[in-house]
């Protein structure tokens, strides 16, 4: 069992970060709280005031009697308030011997909070505003809680290592971010009278699982749902750019579980070989899904435009989270590597990175007129929407992957525009000239060296020299993407002053 010193410590964590990030946050949704506890000594009002710092710093607007109760208020007064107030979203119930002891004989302030709280969740319908925070156990492991609260679920904080995830779980609470949300009711399936099975995705079960959580789960995962979607089509009288948006909605969760996986991955010792391996794997076969089942005898290309629309959104996210962890020499193997996957007849196809790309015609030309919504690219407004849950990049390290693959592309084929990977998120990249990130850290060479190796050149030196010929090669001088596009310009790539600081 976790010894107090141990809890004490884990409880103090970081109170000026965790405040500095709450300021730095700018919030002004700030949940009210109150924290009921027993007295029982210096120690304890020590390590609660401490916990309620914790809370504060995450934005939390935490009621305790030592901040909110002067001398002179009414003790009794001040509890009712703050237990049966509906502006205050919750009360916490700091659990240990001393607090149950004192709750269940109904003895001093904690018996008067008792009768209130106790009351109130007998009577409540919202029973989240009530909650157990485990901070002691008795000799035999079971948790000290007073008896109205014995059949509710509570957080346990007795675990000194556990503490800062036991801490992560009520501030979701209280804020409504549940770290696993139930997906969205999925579509009836589709019913085969000549199958036992309904054409729909079964997940597997992982519970006890030694992979549970792993990268490969997420991938089979995100193939699996991919493989089903062919199945689907609109339903009766639905349009199809409802039916593609809805589909491309059902997958978004996978990509972002997808993510966080790669992500942890390319925080490990992978090497980049092994790691090209994975992503390849991963492209080819969801690209593979990219059109109707095997065996179908009629259907439109735009029933499976949400999978085209699903690739590129990964392709892009995989470059940018390379980019992150300065896997350079990786983001060079994806670009110069042969692909193969199979088209929908099941035939064996060879291409480049750009086959990943993906135009949507159904939402940035039918629904863009259908719903007459004037915008430039409805597919690049979804890819921004999508990236404010992602967790493992944001939206500027995805319009920054997207240019580079444009740059990196015209780099590798500069005589095939054809192969140009066409940057559709510039249309949210600033116009004022800046160059993409990383090539905006090139001014130190010793950067320059590392970032050279994403166009597969040994240093800097090679790199210029490499480029002086891709440009002067290169078919065109410029792509033609519309005004409403900050495509950048190639033969401007890099800063002037490039490799002129340590």
């Amino acid at each position: 069992m976790t010894s107090e010193t141990e809890i004490d410590s884990a409880l103090a964590g970081d109170v000026r970060q965790s405040a500095l990030a709450a300021i730095a946050r700018g919030s002004t949704d700030q949940p009210r709280a109150f924290l009921s506890y027993a007295w029982s000594g210096p120690a304890q009002l020590a390590r609660v005031k401490t916990f309620a710092d914790r809370l504060l710093g995450n934005g939390i607007d935490v009621l305790l009697d030592i901040y909110d109760n002067r001398p002179g208020h009414d003790l009794a007064a001040f509890m009712e308030r703050t237990v049966t107030d509906d502006s205050v979203g919750f009360v916490l119930v700091i659990a240990d011997r001393a607090y149950a002891t004192k709750a269940d004989a109904r003895q001093g302030g904690v018996g008067t909070e008792t009768q209130l709280i106790s009351q109130e969740v007998y009577n409540r319908i919202d029973q989240e505003k009530f909650v157990a925070l485990i901070f002691e156990r008795d000799e035999h492991g079971h948790p000290y809680l007073p008896a109205y609260m014995k059949s509710r679920h509570y957080i346990d904080f007795t675990d000194a290592d556990a503490f800062e995830a036991s801490l992560d779980e009520l501030v979701r609470h209280i804020y409504g971010e549940p770290k696993y949300v139930k997906p969205a009711l999925g579509r009836r399936p589709v019913f085969d009278s000549n199958s036992s099975q309904p054409h729909t995705l079964i997940p597997r079960t992982r519970a006890g699982a030694p992979t549970s959580g792993s990268f490969v789960d997420a991938v089979d995962d995100f193939i699996d749902h991919l493989h089903a979607s062919r199945t689907l089509a609109p339903g009766e009288g639905q349009e199809i750019d409802d039916f593609i948006v809805e589909q491309v909605e059902a997958v978004e969760p996978l990509i972002r579980e997808l993510l966080v996986q790669l992500d942890r991955t390319m925080q490990s010792d992978v090497t980049d070989a092994k790691l090209v391996d994975f992503i390849d794997d991963l492209l080819v076969r969801a690209k593979s899904q990219e059109g109707p089942p095997v065996g179908a005898s009629s259907w439109r290309d735009a029933d499976y435009e949400h999978i085209g629309f699903a690739v590129h959104e990964l392709a892009v996210s995989v470059v940018a989270l390379l980019i992150k962890h300065r896997r350079y020499e990786s983001v060079h193997r994806l670009i110069n590597h042969t692909y193969f996957y199979e088209d929908h007849r099941g035939s064996p196809r060879a291409g480049t990175f750009d086959d990943f790309y993906s135009y949507n015609e159904v939402l940035d030309r039918y629904r863009n007129e259908r719903l007459q919504l004037r915008r430039v690219s409805v597919s690049a407004d979804m890819h921004r929407e999508h990236a404010a849950h992602f967790k493992v990049v944001d939206f500027s390290q995805l319009i920054a992957a997207d240019s580079m693959l444009h740059l990196l592309t015209r780099f590798q084929f500069p005589e095939q525009e054809r192969r140009w990977w066409f940057p559709k998120l510039s249309v949210f990249r600033s116009r004022h000239g800046d160059f993409v990130a990383p090539l905006n850290q090139m001014v130190s060479r010793e950067r320059a060296d590392k970032i050279a190796k994403m166009f597969g050149a040994e240093n800097v030196a090679a790199l210029q020299v490499a480029y002086a010929d891709a440009e002067k090669r290169s078919s065109d001088g410029s792509v033609r993407g519309g005004w409403d596009y900050n495509i950048p310009t190639f033969s401007n790539m890099f800063p002037d002053n490039i490799a002129t600081l340590p």
